[in-house]
């Protein structure tokens, strides 16, 4: 699975939830709650970060990629 710039999917929760507004004008699959197998964590995953620099991801994002199986990688 490879994330750009995204948020996370959290069991139960719309992939939206975490926008300011709760994207409550996305009317969209994306806005249906997530149900994950296991925990994201547990899932071989590569999250592309685009940030300006010095910016850091969110606590979601800085959380995950410590495991074996998730790779975050930076746009040049």
């Amino acid at each position: 699975m490879v994330f750009v710039d995204s948020c996370l999917p959290a069991d139960g929760e719309a992939f939206v939830s975490a926008w300011p507004d709760g994207g409550a004008a996305v009317k969209a699959p994306i806005a249906e709650p997530a149900v994950l197998s296991r925990p994201l964590g547990e899932l071989p995953a590569t999250y592309v970060q685009c940030l300006p620099a010095g910016a850091a991801p969110g606590d979601d994002v800085a959380e995950l990629p410590t495991g074996r199986r998730w790779r975050l990688v930076g746009c040049a």
